[in-house]
């Protein structure tokens, strides 16, 4: 007889029956056997099964519900789960077992106000509860309740300054709060405690793979999985380093029409490639083929760059060329160069600064017109609380024919459920004057309602964002309806490796290079690691 029947058996011998209740039990104890003996063998569906059986003979089995609510939860199957464990708790409201499994589900499926419920009557029930303390510090962390988090964390490390659990729960509190030094001091602290601390070992991983030093990350991450194969976490996070630290191939191709008959066909391929921890190198060229009523023209570019991570900034630096061969005349070779850095302040806070220098060429007329551009653009972002997110933006710009232009935007949007989010817009752009071939206008204004919306299932992600608003094009002119929409497809089969396909359309004047009233693109992407 193996162990686990023996432990099932002797369990059930120590429970009290009686009456009706107790011949329930009587039938249902064979099957019980069998599932508790699946349950201890890792036979999960097997347990399962076996589980469902006891419930139908004896529907008041607290530990056939407790065990299937933990068997949903290991398959992802939340609701299921939390059916199940609340059932058993309805029956055993102080089992600390129930509330702590309960708690925790609850905290998965991002019903957070609940899990933390669970958490407090534990405490109340037993305020030594370690388990109890150090989830719902996490849990509050979970919710953006940083500070009370760090409360519960220092607490737990004033009763015990070596308490390696408390130490890497602070840490992750710490990257939360965009503290990524202290986030490393207090996982290298649980670790010196416990050097086999897999959730210290995993969330300095992670740490260091969101920095960019991906061979630190992926040393830390195969020690995880060295002690503990089975790591959903671990194994997780190996594989996004495996697949960062692989060069990755971007093709794409793109086209385009406008109302006023300029049509587009671009081509571009990419790669970039890991140089170091932090350091990111890449190389990129296509081509454009231009045309509109009267003329054909051309355009190729090439360009490369690094890409530098440090802690909580990015900088971003490229050089290239662009040859605009257009309908009459020479082939000319321009210079670009951009640069861009951006830091993330604190966890609702970011904000970036870019400068670019490139031509003017996204039509047949402009690649003949020499015109160049010098281009300076900054960006916040920022959580505003409620769910709430703004997004907030402004340029300058100076063209070689001595126009300059001007421009602002400011985005604020709510979730929608788990569907995506919804919001409103606002953009105004302005030029000193009315330049040749380029949409220019002496103010162009935009109000609108949008919406961004996405649902995955399995490999597949679509997407789709859509506006509807108001435009006004010059000071004192009429308002006119201003609508957009696009959607894409993608389907992914790695980490890296994915193809996106994607259409939009839109009447705003500032979609189209040339302010023309409608504008449609297409377009279709392969990524994958080499």
């Amino acid at each position: 007889m193996s162990a686990g029947l023996v432990l099932a058996l002797a369990l059930l011998a120590a429970e009290p029956a009686t009456g009706s209740a107790a011949s329930a039990v009587t039938s249902a104890a064979p099957e019980l056997a069998r599932a508790d003996s699946a349950w201890f063998a890792g036979r999960d569906e097997a347990a399962r099964i076996a589980y469902r059986t006891v419930l139908e003979r004896d529907p008041g089995s607290v530990r056939a519900m407790h065990r299937l609510g933990l068997l949903y939860s290991r398959v992802d199957r939340l609701d299921s789960a939390l059916v199940w464990i609340t059932r058993a708790r309805m029956l055993e409201p102080r089992d600390p077992g129930l509330l702590l499994d309960e708690a925790r589900l609850l905290s998965w499926a991002g019903r957070l106000p609940a899990s933390i419920a669970d958490y407090d009557t534990m405490l109340a029930l037993d305020p030594t509860q370690h388990e109890a303390r150090l989830g719902r510090a996490r849990v509050l962390g979970w919710a953006g309740r940083y500070a009370a988090a760090d409360s519960e964390y220092a607490t737990m490390l004033a009763a015990d300054a070596n308490d390696a659990a408390a130490w890497t729960g602070r840490a992750q509190n710490s990257v939360w709060r965009a503290q990524p030094a202290l986030a490393e001091a207090r996982y290298l602290a649980a670790l010196r405690i416990d050097p086999d601390n897999v959730d210290a070992l995993v969330g300095l991983a992670r740490l260091r793979h969101d920095q960019g030093r991906l061979r630190s990350a992926s040393l830390e991450v195969s020690r995880a999985l060295r002690l503990e194969p089975g790591s959903r976490a671990a194994t997780t996070l190996s594989r996004e380093i495996r697949a960062a630290q692989r060069p990755q191939v971007d093709v794409g191709y793109t086209v385009s029409e406008d109302s006023d008959r300029n049509t587009n066909a671009a081509r571009t391929l990419s790669t970039s490639f890991a140089l170091a921890d932090g350091l990111r190198g890449f190389l990129a060229g296509g081509s454009l083929a231009a045309g509109d009523p009267a003329r054909d023209a051309g355009r190729t570019f090439g360009e490369g760059g690094l890409v530098a991570a440090r802690g909580n900034a990015q900088l971003t630096l490229a050089t290239g060329a662009r040859w605009l061969d257009p309908a009459a005349g020479l082939t000319r070779q321009r210079p670009t160069y951009r640069g861009s850095l951006s830091v993330r302040a604190l966890p609702s806070l970011s904000a970036g600064v870019g400068f670019a220098h490139y031509p003017l060429d996204e039509t047949a007329v402009l690649i003949g017109s020499g015109l160049e551009i010098d281009d300076l653009q900054a960006s916040l972002d920022a959580g505003v609380g409620h769910g709430l997110s703004l997004s907030a933006g402004g340029g300058a710009a100076r063209l070689t024919d001595g126009n300059r232009r001007g421009s602002a935007l400011v985005a604020l949007m709510h979730p929608v459920g788990g569907l995506g989010s919804a919001g409103a817009l606002a953009r105004v752009l302005s030029y000193e004057r009315k330049g040749a071939g380029y949409f220019s206008p002496a103010r162009f204004a935009l109000a609108e309602a949008r919406v961004t919306l996405a649902r995955t299932r399995h490999a597949w992600t679509g997407r789709l964002n859509a506006g509807l608003g108001a435009q006004q094009i010059g000071i004192g002119a009429s308002g006119q309806l201003a609508w957009r929409a696009a959607g894409d497809l993608q389907y992914g089969w790695a980490a890296l490796d994915h193809v996106v396909a994607s259409i939009g359309a839109s009447n705003s004047a500032a979609s189209s290079t040339t302010g023309a009233y409608r504008y449609l693109t297409a377009a279709l992407s392969l990524r994958m690691g080499i």
